[in-house]
C-alpha cells in the first residue's frame, strides 16, 4: 500500500510540475508596418544591382531610302504603337504617285475613246450587213467593217487592261508615299536615336 501511496503522489507531483513548474512560452505580438521617410530615396529598405533587359527590342528604319526631314523621338521617351518617331522627305514618293494618277487618267481617257470609235464601227457593222443581204454593197465593204470593228473590240481589251496595270502602279506609288513615315512597331521607349534631320 505504501508503494502505492508514493506512486500516486508522485504521479501527481510530476502532473502539477508539467501544469504549473514549467516556463510559460514566449508571447508574440505583431506590429503594423509603416512607410519610412514617406517613400524618399534615402530610405529604402533593400538595395539591389543588377540589369533591366527589355523583352522586346526593335531597330525602326524606313523601307526605302531618302533624307530625312523630321524627327519627333529623343532617347528615353515613351512611345505607343503607331507613333510616328520619323518622315522622310516625300518629294521622289508624290512625283511617282502623281504620274502614276496621270497615268490611270490617260488610259480612262483612252478606253472612252475606243468605245465611241466602237459603236460606231458596231453600227456601221451592222448597217452593211443588212445592205449585204440586200446586195446593195459589196461583200468586201461589209468585211472590212467587220474587221474594223473586231480590231476596234481588241483596242478596248487592250485598254481595259492598261487601266487595270496603271490602277496597280497607283496603288503601289500610294505604299511608296506612305512608306515616308516610319512608325513605332509596339509600345515601348526609344533607347538610342540613330538619325537627325537632313
Amino acid at each position: 500500500i505504501t508503494v502505492g501511496v508514493v506512486v500516486v503522489l508522485l504521479a501527481l507531483a510530476a502532473a502539477g510540475w508539467v501544469f504549473f513548474g514549467r516556463e510559460k512560452p514566449i508571447e508574440v505580438r505583431t506590429a503594423p508596418t509603416v512607410a519610412m521617410g514617406n517613400g524618399s530615396a534615402s530610405s529604402s529598405v533593400l538595395d539591389a544591382s543588377g540589369y533591366v533587359v527589355a523583352r522586346r527590342m526593335a531597330t525602326v528604319s524606313a523601307k526605302i531610302t531618302g533624307k530625312v526631314r523630321e524627327v519627333r523621338i529623343e532617347e528615353g521617351q515613351h512611345v505607343d504603337a503607331g507613333y510616328v518617331m520619323a518622315t522622310l522627305d516625300p518629294i521622289d514618293a508624290d512625283a511617282q504617285r502623281t504620274l502614276a494618277a496621270s497615268q490611270v487618267a490617260a488610259t480612262r481617257s483612252q478606253i472612252g475613246s475606243v468605245q465611241a470609235q466602237l459603236r460606231e464601227a458596231e453600227a456601221n457593222a451592222a448597217r452593211l450587213s443588212s445592205l449585204v443581204r440586200q446586195q446593195l454593197v459589196s461583200k468586201a465593204q461589209y468585211d472590212q467593217a467587220v474587221a474594223q470593228r473586231d480590231a476596234l473590240r481588241a483596242q478596248l481589251a487592250t485598254a481595259q487592261r492598261n487601266a487595270s496595270v496603271s490602277s496597280a502602279n497607283l496603288r503601289i506609288a500610294g505604299n511608296g508615299v506612305d512608306n515616308t513615315v516610319v512608325g513605332a512597331p509596339f509600345a515601348g521607349v526609344v533607347v538610342a536615336k540613330a538619325a537627325q534631320p537632313g
